[in-house]
């Protein structure tokens, strides 16, 4: 089937109207619907309602979606990652929460309250050197006193366990 459609055209300083006929293949393509890839917010917002509404899996995977995604602002793409960090913790996946951290301070360098929860995380993984190395980095970036309150508790609890299990041996 052919349809015909009109065309503006100038010819000799006239406006005339001249009929184009045009074939099925470019009315479908002048038809279908143009499928934009979702914006970085969009993406985090699709993600927090997941969180939102208690589907926390589903929120992991839209966050660690954004989180390797190319093309996107690296510091959304940090959010991501420190998100999906914080739900894994949640579910006791402590390795998982520590790479997600560690790409989280990746991507957004320059955000001490990641270095310090990443301290903090490191901390309780026992991984006490990399937790004063990232405490000492949230320090240099001037992360707010809870933040830094938080990581230097959690690694003083950590080295002080260590150090009574040293003791006994």
């Amino acid at each position: 089937m052919k349809s015909i459609a009109l065309t503006l055209s100038l010819m000799a300083g006239a406006l005339t109207l001249t009929p184009v006929v045009a074939t099925q293949q470019a009315d479908a393509c002048a038809m279908r619907k143009v499928r934009l890839p979702p914006t970085g917010e969009q993406m985090l917002s699709k993600a927090k309602r997941a969180e939102e509404a208690k589907e926390t899996r589903k929120a992991i995977r839209l966050y660690e979606r954004l989180m390797n995604a190319k093309g996107y602002d690296e510091a959304l793409r940090g959010d991501a990652a420190f998100a999906a960090a914080r739900l894994h913790a949640e579910l006791d996946h402590q390795d998982k929460a520590l790479a997600r951290l560690q790409r989280a301070t990746e991507l957004a360098p320059r955000r001490a309250e990641l270095w310090a929860a990443y301290s903090a995380l490191q901390a309780k993984a026992g991984q006490l050197d990399g937790a004063r190395a990232a405490l000492e980095k949230a320090r240099s970036l001037d992360a707010d006193a809870a933040s830094l309150e938080t990581a230097e508790a959690v690694l003083k609890a950590h080295s002080l366990q260590t150090a009574q299990v040293d003791d006994r041996l």
